[in-house]
């Protein structure tokens, strides 16, 4: 987990527009990483857990009756 925390402070980085980014680490921590779940996370950035989210949210509001 905590190459993928590495990994999500570059992307922050990356959207600031640091200069020192070493891609050769990054690639790095990726190959490190051991659970599919996390690896998948660090390929699909944010969506699994959006998806999620909207899915927990219709949820919510089919058993409030409210399409």
């Amino acid at each position: 987990m905590v190459n993928c925390l590495k990994i999500a402070i570059v992307m922050v980085k990356v959207m600031n527009k640091a200069k020192d980014i070493n891609p050769n680490e990054i690639y790095k921590w990726h190959e490190d990483i051991k659970s599919k779940w996390v690896k998948g996370l660090m390929q699909n950035g944010m969506m699994w857990n959006l998806a999620q989210d909207y899915a927990l949210y219709a949820e919510f509001h089919k058993r409030k009756g409210d399409p």
